[in-house]
């Protein structure tokens, strides 16, 4: 008979882990992740209070989630045929799903579906060749057919399977800005960009990797959020940065978003995501402007982008 695992990866703490846990561990064959090597030890003990037939492996931290999940994947723990479902910390999965759940697999078995999406692979039959790919934006290469999409069923709400209790300034901006500025190997410039002619993607992750070079290289500063949220402070109260660090704030939104979030202090869904893409760092830098429409002088590149394809500006 197939098992059923909860899998994941984490760096704690407990407190963000037990809400999923707690609610869903009965209904599990055993838990099956990957803690961080620099996480509590309470979190190590915990989860493996609680790992039934699973496994929990201590993994060091690199900025590499599909490494992360690769090291549950193929720790041993799962057999062929056996079932993974991926959650996130955050996640809580539906008391009425988790009900069914033995029984819909049973169905899905009896039918040769092996693979469940909820907007991304949710839960899918282990075949030995599937791996994670891609940091932060991930997905499962080589998943067997057939498969189920939840979020195309008539009536669809992803609350029907799966709650997430995210922070909507840590999922929205804060892990955005992060995924951009401090991880080398990194997706989310494509992520934002791949819906353009291909060179736009991949000229804006050189400029981005350059500007990272040039961050560790020639200013010996780290690849933190506080770091450059420092750096860039001290410079604009000083009104000495760099001409080079002022043309890229301008270009990438990404880095205007930490401009406007950390140092400016303006609110995610009541002001930034209001004008995300035609707010101008030069207009607030050499004049002071910091309140600014979507609809003023100044079009940013990412909308440039869009109307030179046809589209309306985001």
């Amino acid at each position: 008979m197939s098992k059923i695992f909860l899998c994941g990866i984490t760096n704690g703490p407990v407190s963000k882990l037990q809400p999923l846990i707690e609610s869903s561990k009965d209904y599990f064959d055993g838990l099956v992740w990957t803690v961080d090597d620099k996480a509590p030890q309470e979190v190590f003990n915990y989860l493996n209070e609680n790992k039934k037939d699973g496994k929990i492996i201590v993994h060091p931290f690199m900025k590499a989630h599909d490494w992360q999940a690769n090291q549950y994947l193929h720790s041993g723990a799962i057999d062929l045929g056996d079932w993974v479902f991926i959650c996130d910390t955050s996640d809580k999965i539906n008391p009425v799903f988790l009900k069914r759940l033995r029984e819909d697999i049973s169905c899905w078995e009896k039918n040769q579906v092996n693979s469940v999406y909820l907007d991304r692979p949710l839960l899918f039959r282990f075949w030995g060749f599937q791996e994670f790919v891609c940091t932060p934006h991930w997905f499962v290469k080589g998943l067997a057919p057939q498969m189920v999409n939840l979020s195309q069923i008539n009536g669809y709400r992803k609350e029907n399977y799966i709650f997430n209790e995210r922070n909507v300034n840590v999922s929205g901006i804060e892990h955005p800005i992060k995924y951009f500025l401090t991880y080398l190997r990194s997706n989310h410039c494509d992520l934002l960009y791949h819906q353009f002619v291909a060179d736009v993607a991949e000229r804006h992750e050189r400029k981005r990797l350059e500007c990272l070079t040039w961050w560790i290289k020639g200013l010996n500063r780290p690849l933190e959020v506080e770091s450059f949220v420092k750096h860039f402070k001290e410079g604009i109260e000083k009104k000495n940065l760099s001409e080079y660090i002022i043309n890229y704030i301008q270009l990438e939104v990404n880095v205007q978003d930490l401009v406007r979030y950390y140092i400016l202090k303006q609110d995610f869904l009541d002001e930034i995501c209001l004008n995300r893409f035609n707010w101008s760092f030069k207009k607030y830098y050499y004049d002071g402007i910091e309140h600014q429409s979507k609809n003023d002088d100044y079009i940013g590149p990412f909308n440039i982008y869009r109307l030179n394809q046809g589209k309306e500006m985001e």
